[in-house]
């Protein structure tokens, strides 16, 4: 909707543990590693703003996260 400006803040807070496999070689020069872990975000939705008072705004209390990732140190 186009019209309304600022209407509010949306703010996400993660918990996410992650774990990291690394293998060390050539006298620790080069370090490949692989990183993975999940878990959830709490969203909120807040300090609404006077051009959506009675507005229903949706808001996902919580919701699944994750990351997978490597690189070489």
């Amino acid at each position: 909707m186009s019209g309304f400006g600022t209407i509010g803040e949306y703010g996400v807070f993660a918990v996410m543990p992650q774990i990291r496999l690394r293998y060390p070689f050539l006298g620790d020069k080069l370090v490949p590693y692989i990183v993975g872990g999940g878990g959830i975000a709490f969203t909120d939705f807040n300090d609404r703003k006077a051009p959506v008072f009675g507005v229903s705004v949706k808001d996902e209390s919580t919701t699944r996260v994750g990351t997978i990732g490597a690189g070489i140190e």
